[in-house]
């Protein structure tokens, strides 16, 4: 594929992500560098912002525990708090996905549709395809 048809191979995933994940409130997904590649309709540019340093962070942390303790390569961080769920996951070559879920979300679905959504967005993340979606999600 083309890095065009990466884009939108991409954009199209996400979107699909963002529609089918029940009990879903906010989404990014976010470069290695902590800018945004793509945002849910229900996230405002700020919100996205706000949610792809959060995730950035969370990710930090999850790396620097797992280097610490030698844990090997964090999979997911899964924070449950009283009014909802952040799910954090990588998707490939640094980037990461960052979920805001409703409290009453199944956690366990939600974390099946990130890995999905890994499995089919992430191995074409190329340097050039996150510098496209950065334009696109601006």
């Amino acid at each position: 594929m083309t890095a065009g048809e990466q884009v939108e191979h991409f954009t199209t995933a996400f979107a699909d992500l963002c529609a089918t994940v029940p009990k879903l409130l906010h989404a990014v997904a976010v470069a290695p560098d902590g800018l945004v590649l793509g945002r849910s309709g229900g996230s405002g540019r700020t919100d996205a912002d706000r949610l792809a340093a959060i995730t950035s962070g969370l990710a930090s942390l999850a790396g620097g525990a797992a280097r610490t303790y030698r844990l090997g390569v964090p999979a997911k961080v899964i924070i449950e708090f009283a009014e909802g769920h952040l799910l954090v996951s990588a998707i490939g070559r640094g980037a990461m996905l960052g979920l805001i879920a409703a409290p009453d979300a199944d956690v366990g679905v939600v974390a099946y549709e990130m890995a999905m959504f890994a499995g089919t967005a992430g191995p074409g993340l190329t340097p050039e395809v996150m510098a496209r979606l950065k334009i696109v999600a601006d």
